[in-house]
């Protein structure tokens, strides 16, 4: 069986690997102000311009839409840090007497660069600035948007259902505090849904984000999961589909591809996977994927790059092979693993982002 499953995803062609859905489950913002240098007050400004200190640069957070490159320091005066959205982060301040600027780091540009040597003591380059990262949902207007800051642990965020063990933590984050933790189990679904108006409202076509994070070592086994999935009428009969843009099959040497992955009710599964490049490394990965039902195209990125190898474009009311619907009644994140793996897997998701137009995960 792993040997069938693992020649079928080469190109798109039937699964082997889960059940009809009823088994799989159990049921740009505006440039903000920069942080302080070592003395010197933050003043807000088209980056966020750091103030004047004595020591190192200050760590700029302007965001999103936001101001250009930042500028390197000068004399006693910090790096500014904002960046836009392309643009690179700002470059660290010097110090006439030798201390070490620090690199500014800007939200949803390139990393900071690392300060100057001081101009007259000679003093040590500063480090490189934290990369920039796409601005989080919080206060968006994006039709489904949580990052789970609101919600206290051990329980999952209001107007979301569940589906196994999974809960909100403080273990792990992508940013700020809290998360939404998978926990082990040997196989089934732990994850949770968010139905109605949110997800209709997205019509035919959506852009979506979720950041996440694997612990390893995973189990070393194969093994298909699935990490966001949707549920649908198929446009070519009307049956019950489960479509999967976030979806991975697991080696037994613990490589993994990814997939778009469908299961019909009643009707073989199928899908189209990309090559076993990858591997869980227990950091946080950003994963981008878009649906078009008047186009019946897909696409997946991963930490901004796109996966061709599992791009789809069929064209206008030619559904073989993608079946991308025409609405959603529900979009589901976490984890759902359709074999045995045991310990289990244990995994965290956050910042989940769903909306019209490409959201974005920063550098």
């Amino acid at each position: 069986m792993p040997n069938a499953f693992h020649a079928s995803l080469v190109g798109i062609v039937s699964l082997a690997c889960a059940s009809p859905p009823a088994n799989d489950e159990a049921e740009p913002s505006s440039g903000g102000t920069s942080g302080t240098a070592a003395t010197g007050g933050a003043s807000s400004g088209s980056g966020g311009v750091a103030g004047s200190g004595i020591a190192n640069g200050g760590s700029g957070n302007a965001a999103g839409a936001g101001a250009g490159a930042g500028t390197a320091g000068f004399g006693n005066t910090a790096g500014s840090g904002g960046s836009s959205a392309t643009g690179p982060g700002g470059t660290g301040g010097s110090t006439p007497t030798g201390g070490a600027g620090v690199g500014a780091a800007g939200n949803a540009g390139q990393a900071g660069a690392g300060g100057s040597l001081g101009g007259f003591g000679g003093g040590a380059a500063g480090g490189s600035g934290m990369a920039g990262s796409a601005p989080s949902c919080t206060a968006s207007s994006l039709p489904i948007c949580e990052d789970f800051e609101g919600t206290a642990g051990g329980q999952i965020p209001t107007g979301w259902t569940k589906s196994g063990s999974v809960e909100v933590v403080t273990d792990q984050a992508f940013r700020g505090t809290h998360s939404l933790r998978v926990n082990a189990a040997t196989n089934g679904a732990r994850r949770i849904t968010r139905s109605g108006a949110p997800v209709t409202a997205l019509g035919g076509s959506h852009w979506g984000r979720i950041y996440y994070r694997v612990q390893t070592p995973t189990p070393g086994v194969f093994v298909h999961s699935t990490l966001v999935a949707g549920s649908a009428m198929s446009p070519r009969d009307n049956v019950t589909i489960e479509v999967r843009p976030v979806d991975t099959v697991q080696n037994a040497d613990r490589t993994h591809q990814f997939l778009y992955n469908v299961q019909p009710n009643g009707r073989a599964e199928f899908g189209k996977g990309s090559s076993y490049n990858w591997r869980f490394d227990d950091a946080w990965h950003c994963a981008e994927w878009h649906l078009d039902y008047a186009a019946q195209s897909y696409s997946f990125f991963l930490d901004n790059t796109e996966i061709t190898q599992i791009r789809i474009t069929n064209g206008a009311g030619n559904f073989v092979n993608s079946e991308i619907p025409q609405t959603f009644q529900s979009l589901s994140f976490g984890w759902n693993n359709y074999q045995a793996a045991a310990p289990g897997f244990i995994a965290w998701i956050d910042e989940i982002a769903v909306g019209p137009t490409r959201i974005g995960c920063g550098p």
